[in-house]
């Protein structure tokens, strides 16, 4: 499956395709490559261990449809085209029309709107999909930069964390 990369005013928001998520995993070198980056030395962030990399190729090559409702790469263009962080989606929409998703910068990135200006790309492809009602992220209340974020989009505290002690956080689509 083709999905174009999201554009937003100093970022690239890349779909993990089988074919990057095995390189995000295995070959890092390939990873940039393949997006025409720097991977800094503080690649993955934080929050991202190799487990979860190694689950979104495993993924994405068993369900190839998962391709946007998976791991996006946010790349930054200036000064040099850098992979700073890793964002998306734990699948396509549930019944209730709900998609979660999660987002994690390296630490350099993080304080300068990247988080935001990513996250509304997201949420706007989003809610492109008309199956789409409601955009959730679940994250810690200690975790303050994440949950300015969330709030600073229009999040609201609403609905059932998966994650023990997490908290959920909910974005219904605007009405027309």
């Amino acid at each position: 499956m083709s999905l174009s990369p999201l554009h937003t005013a100093r970022l690239e928001l890349i779909p993990a395709t089988p074919e990057l998520a095995h390189a995000a995993a295995y070959h890092p070198e390939a990873l940039a490559e393949a997006l025409a980056v720097q991977i800094p030395t503080e690649w993955p962030p934080e929050l991202i261990e190799t487990d979860n990399l190694v689950f979104f190729s495993s993924r994405l090559h068993e369900v190839p449809s998962l391709v946007g409702w998976s791991a996006w790469y946010v790349v930054r263009h200036e000064p040099v085209r850098t992979l700073i962080g890793l964002f998306g989606f734990n699948g396509p929409p549930d019944e209730t029309g709900t998609v979660s998703l999660g987002y994690a910068l390296i630490a350099p990135a993080q304080r300068q709107g990247y988080g935001p200006e990513a996250l509304r790309a997201l949420i706007d492809w989003a809610f492109s999909h008309p199956e789409v009602v409601t955009v959730a992220a679940d994250t810690f209340l200690h975790l303050l930069p994440s949950v300015r974020v969330l709030r600073r989009l229009g999040f609201t505290r609403g609905g059932e964390a998966v994650e023990p002690g997490a908290v959920r956080f909910q974005l219904t689509r605007p009405r027309d």
